[in-house]
């Protein structure tokens, strides 16, 4: 996706990358939950672990879990739920 800078104003754009599951390890269970609209299997437990595998830099990033922002903090705390929805956004300032 593009990035504009539009008369100074900050810009949200939503993150795109999935992690990929490209081998089961063991004693991991898969779980499905709604990651930027699209259903994923992961079998990450935890948010933080899940950015890491798509890729997200937990520092750039505003996550979106169950319909609630996660403050930074939280995000190693917070475990996945199956069904659940998390949706990643990055702010982008103009100048």
């Amino acid at each position: 996706m593009g990035e504009k800078n539009v008369g100074g104003k900050t810009r949200i754009h939503r993150m795109n990358a999935v992690p990929g599951n490209t081998r089961k390890e063991k004693g991991k269970k898969k779980m499905k939950i709604s990651y930027q609209g699209k259903t994923v299997d992961t079998e990450e437990k935890t948010v933080a672990e899940f950015l890491a595998k798509a890729g997200v830099p937990e520092n750039e990033a505003i996550v979106e879990y169950k319909g609630e922002v996660l403050p930074r903090a939280a995000l190693s705390d917070t475990l996945l739920e199956s069904g659940a929805e998390l949706n990643v956004f990055r702010v982008v300032a103009g100048g």
